[in-house]
């Protein structure tokens, strides 16, 4: 009798056991810990102990759902808030989790997982004996314990964090109601873009695609498109990258993309046969659909494609139509995350359902397999390639996966077109045939300049800097057992336009600062002008070249706090005048196209000093004439004591022309300036004594 009451008992409790139960925020919190601890690659290991969590973020709109865990030295955890569904939802090492800036496809896949917790608490589902498992496992976790870090895995193939937004968009529709002025490029485009760069494949597309947009007729021709990867980065930065927003529009116009400002889309099935139509992708490439596979068959299919090193194009959640990248694994159950959006985000998702029991909420997912370059690949590098941009990426040319060969001498001359300072070389990847293959780094722009490095082996060298704004690159290869190179190239743009510049003399030049290069995005300067005694200032153009619409140089008023005139493209405007002695000069530059800039001249104008009193007072009065001039300039002179005059006549660049002085002079007395060998047009006499300064409008015309 007491061993059948035992067994009830026990029976008992594990029935009990099996059923939903909601989970505390501390207990959530050491799941989360331990996950993190237990997953986290030797890399982000900086300490043994398990890593601190911040307050959980509640997640669920009536109730709490799921819990976001950021950690203090970063990284963060999802986890489930009833333990009937897998622990963990999706984590990351770097970055954090808030609700601000999310991308689409990360909303829709977290509205999936919330999907499902609703169901499962709604039904109360029961945990099956490996959830339950997982759930005892995290609680009892220990920091000793790494089992989990020889779980089969790939790390994250792709080593961009691109965007379809500002900058990446800048040859998408002009639209002033989307990012940076143009449509979304959109997120179909960038998941073919960033796989794209990965390979660095193809040099030129294929055929010609158009078609009629809200925006108008969209036309490619992909066979006159060559595409540079050495000039394209990992992340755009702050300026604008032509090569990285051409491969994202021609990807766009590939697909027949829906543009807009607030967000463009595209049909996944278009992407799949754009690349091999366009891009020479495998003839192998396709479209699959997770429907169409079982749970463990569908994850072997994405595994088997990452261990081949092939990064996923990705499609959707449920009717979201989203797109975005799958890179790498943890397990057979976590798959690493790019979602296009900068890097934010990032991280390893569960992919199945959370109970098996539930609902599938897991409908719509697709992933282009198979993902990988046809035929003429990898290309191998050959000859010096020169690279003008002052960032970008360099490549020994066997691409991501196959080893480079024997025999190879070649090299890359960065010499970036503008001006610049810092110029790094920064490794990503390094294995080369210790002592057989070789890579040299040059301080100028060939073999003939000071050796910064000879580098080889497989440890990954330390960064690297020019003192000047050249390096030569030099790759020599005996053997062909190693896998080759990856590195960034990186230099700061010398500043052409900051802070605020005062212009106190009556007439001068004025300029963005950036001679014969162009100038930078991003900027912004003033310049006050306020010659002494002047009552206007006349500014005129010697040449105009912005960006339309967009870097435009503002003239301000700055005794009524207004604005006079503002100009951009690269029509010469007529002068502009601002009646009082005291202006501003504005140029502001957006984040997307440069030009050659700008260069204006102005000077001053001033009603004499002391016309009426200078008779009692010392001083002087002056009249010109006649107006217009031809041959001769008349200047009558008016001084009651002893006087010096100095005479000087400019041009509208501010050029002296013709000078006079006039020494000791009393009474009346006239000047004659010689206008023979001068151009018709407008030009200013400036003249100035002791206690007088003036300047007079003089036109000439015949």
């Amino acid at each position: 009798m007491k061993r059948r009451f035992t067994l009830l008992l026990s029976l008992a409790f594990i029935f009990a056991a099996s059923f939903a139960g909601n989970v505390d925020e501390n207990t959530a919190r050491r799941v989360a810990t331990a996950f993190l601890h237990s997953r986290m690659p030797d890399a982000h290991m900086v300490a043994p102990e398990l890593p601190e969590a911040l307050p959980a973020i509640h997640i669920g709109s009536e109730r709490t759902l799921m819990y976001a865990f950021n950690f203090e030295k970063g990284g963060y955890v999802l986890v489930s808030a009833t333990d009937a569904a897998i622990p963990v939802l999706g984590y990351s090492f770097d970055g954090i989790f808030t609700f601000d800036n999310q991308p689409p496809a990360l909303s829709a896949w977290l509205t999936g997982y919330e999907l499902q917790l609703s169901d499962i608490m709604d039904r109360n589902l029961a945990a099956t004996p490996e959830i339950s498992a997982s759930w005892k496992s995290l609680t009892d976790y220990q920091p000793g314990e790494t089992a989990q870090r020889d779980l089969r895995s790939v790390e994250p193939l792709l080593p961009s964090t691109w965007d379809q937004g500002s900058r990446y968009n800048a040859l998408c529709p002009v639209d002033g109601a989307g990012p940076g002025g143009h449509v979304y490029a959109g997120c179909v485009a960038t998941a073919m873009s960033q796989v794209i760069y990965y390979w660095r494949y193809p040099l030129q597309g294929t055929g010609s695609h158009g078609y009629y947009s809200d925006y108008g007729y969209l036309f490619v021709d992909f066979s006159q498109a060559g595409y540079d990867y050495d000039q394209m980065r990992n992340a755009i930065g702050p300026e604008s990258n032509y090569e990285m927003a051409e491969i994202q529009y021609h990807c766009g116009v590939a697909v027949d993309m829906m543009y807009a400002p607030d967000g463009s889309g595209a049909y996944s099935f278009d992407a799949a046969s754009a690349l091999r139509e366009h891009f020479g992708y495998s003839n192998q490439l396709s479209l699959q659909q997770k429907d169409n596979y079982s749970q463990t068959g569908w994850a072997d299919l994405l595994m088997q494609n990452l261990d081949n090193g092939w990064p996923l194009y990705y499609n959707g959640f449920g009717s979201g139509g989203h797109a975005f990248n799958v890179d790498g694994y943890q397990g057979t159950d976590y798959f690493h995350f790019n979602w296009g959006w900068s890097g934010s985000y990032n991280g390893y998702f569960y992919l199945n359902n959370l109970n098996p029991g539930g609902n599938n909420f897991t409908y719509g997912q697709g992933a282009i397999v198979n993902f990988y370059p046809g035929s003429n690949y990898p290309y191998f590098c050959n000859g010096v390639k020169t690279l003008g941009r002052h960032n970008g990426t360099i490549e020994d040319g066997s691409g991501p996966v196959e080893n480079y060969t024997a025999g190879l001498n070649c090299g890359w001359l960065i010499a970036p077109s503008d001006s610049v300072t810092n110029l790094t070389l920064t490794f990503e990847k390094f294995n080369l045939t210790d002592g057989l293959d070789v890579l040299n780094v040059y301080d100028g722009p060939d073999a003939s300049y000071p050796l910064l490095a000879s580098l080889t082996g497989t440890a990954l060298p330390q960064a690297i800097e020019a003192t000047g704004d050249r390096l030569f690159l030099e790759f020599l290869t005996e053997g062909d057992a190693g896998s080759g190179f990856r590195l960034s190239y990186n230099s700061d743009l010398a500043v052409f336009c900051s802070g605020t510049t005062i212009y106190s003399d009556f007439s001068g030049v004025i300029s963005d600062g950036s001679g014969s290069r162009d100038y930078n995005n991003n900027s912004v300067c003033k310049f006050r002008v306020e010659p002494e005694n002047a009552n206007s200032i006349t500014f005129t153009f010697n040449y105009l070249d912005t960006e339309p619409d967009y870097d435009q140089v503002k003239i301000y008023n700055l005794a009524s706090q207004s604005l006079v005139a503002s100009f951009s493209g690269n029509e010469i405007p007529e002068s502009v005048n601002v009646p009082s002695g005291k202006a501003m000069v504005l140029f502001n530059t957006n984040n997307d196209i440069t030009a050659g800039g700008w260069e204006l001249s102005y000077v001053g104008e001033a009603t004499t000093v002391g016309v009426t009193s200078a008779v009692h007072s010392g001083g002087l009065g002056v009249q010109v004439y006649p107006v217009p001039a031809s041959d001769w300039l008349r200047v009558e002179l008016i001084s009651r004591l002893p006087a010096d005059v100095r005479f000087t006549l400019l041009d509208l660049s501010g050029r002296v022309v013709a000078n006079n002085i006039r020494a000791g002079f009393t009474g009346q007395e006239t000047v004659l300036i010689p206008l023979r060998n001068l151009a018709e047009g407008i030009y200013y006499l400036k003249y100035a004594s002791e206690n007088s300064v003036g300047t007079h409008k003089v036109m000439i015309s015949r």
